[in-house]
C-alpha cells in the first residue's frame, strides 16, 4: 500500500519550547497522550489530530492531508509542508525558507499539475515529488527518516484555538477588572458555571457535506 502520511518538517528541535513552537506556527496545542513513533507516522492521521515528534535537529509532525491545503511553517527557520499518498498517486511539496516559499509542487499520476518556484538541487536527482518529499525530509532532519526507531517517544496531539500570550494576559486583566465593578456579572458566572456541572442531555445531529466534492478527498 505504501506511505499515505502528510504534515510538516521543521529544521529546529522545540522539544523543550513548545510553546515557542505554538507561537511559530499560530497553533494552539494540546498533547493527549504519549505514543511510539510507530503510532505518529502511520497512514491517514485521523481528523482533528495530529502527532509530534522530535529528533536531534528537527521538529516532525503528522497531521490529515487536508491541513497541508493551510501550508503552515515556522516563520524563523525552514520547513517542509507536505502531502504523500501513494495510494491515489497524489503528492504535495512546499518548501520554505524562512517563512518564504521557495518551491511549490502538486502532483497527480507522475504529472505536475502545479509548480512554483526555482527547481531544486535535489530535483537533479528525484524529479518527481514523490521521491523529492523524501529527500527533502531526510534533509530538513539532517538524517534518514527510515533510521528513526520505531518504539521513539512521539506525542498525540490536537489542534485547539491559539490565543497570543499577550492579548491573553489583557484579556485576563479586563475579566478582573469587569468582575470587581460589576457583582451581577460575578453571579451570572457562578450560575453558568453550576450548569455546566450539572448533567445536560446533549442532542447529537449529523450534518452532511453537500454533493459538491471537497478538492482534498482526491488524497483517499
Amino acid at each position: 500500500m505504501g506511505f499515505n502520511i502528510a504534515g510538516l518538517v521543521i529544521n529546529q528541535n522545540y522539544e523543550k519550547d513548545i510553546k515557542k513552537l505554538s507561537r511559530d506556527l499560530k497553533w494552539g496545542i494540546e498533547i493527549i497522550e504519549e505514543v511510539d513513533f510507530e503510532t505518529a507516522s502511520a497512514n491517514w492521521t485521523p481528523e482533528g489530530e495530529f502527532r509530534l515528534h522530535f529528533t536531534d535537529k528537527a521538529t516532525m509532525i503528522f497531521f490529515p492531508h487536508e491541513w497541508v491545503a493551510d501550508q503552515s511553517r515556522s516563520k524563523n527557520v525552514d520547513t517542509l509542508n507536505y502531502a504523500y499518498s501513494a495510494t491515489s498517486m497524489a503528492f504535495q511539496v512546499d518548501l520554505f525558507k524562512s517563512n518564504k516559499l521557495v518551491r511549490s509542487i502538486m502532483e497527480y499520476n507522475g504529472e505536475k499539475q502545479m509548480e512554483f518556484g526555482e527547481p531544486l538541487d535535489l530535483e537533479k536527482e528525484h524529479q518527481t515529488a514523490d521521491g523529492l518529499t523524501f529527500a527533502l525530509i531526510d534533509e530538513l532532519l539532517g538524517d534518514g527518516f527510515g533510521s528513526i526507531d520505531l518504539d521513539e517517544k512521539s506525542y498525540r496531539c490536537k489542534k485547539i484555538k491559539y490565543v497570543e500570550t499577550d492579548q491573553r494576559e489583557i484579556d485576563k486583566e479586563k475579566m478582573k477588572s469587569a468582575l470587581k465593578k460589576s457583582p451581577g456579572l460575578q453571579q451570572l458566572l457562578k450560575d453558568e458555571m453550576a450548569k455546566k456541572q450539572s448533567p445536560q442531555k446533549i442532542d447529537r445531529v449529523d450534518k452532511k457535506m453537500s454533493g459538491v466534492k471537497k478538492w482534498w478527498e482526491f488524497w483517499k
